[in-house]
């Protein structure tokens, strides 16, 4: 079985240039949830676009090259 202990993401999808991580190095489950700064970070229940999805895609990526999740491309990929 692998085990990952920490993810960490730089220039990925919605991560900009500052690095994020996660430490999954812990015997219990890691909870992330996403606090939508831009909605005013209040616990109104806004968590869209806030970078829960990157994290299973970056590890997706890590592990077999690809993303495992379908996400439609940025418009600066369009061209």
């Amino acid at each position: 079985m692998i085990r990952i202990k920490d993810l960490t993401v730089k220039n990925f999808m919605s991560v900009g240039n500052a690095t994020q991580a996660v430490n999954f190095n812990k015997e219990q489950l890691t909870l992330v949830l996403g606090e939508n700064l831009d909605q005013g970070g209040d616990d109104s229940g806004s968590r869209n676009g806030t970078g829960k999805t990157t994290i299973v895609n970056a590890l997706s990526y890590a592990l077999f090259g690809t993303c495992l999740l379908y996400t439609s491309p940025s418009p600066r990929d369009r061209g």
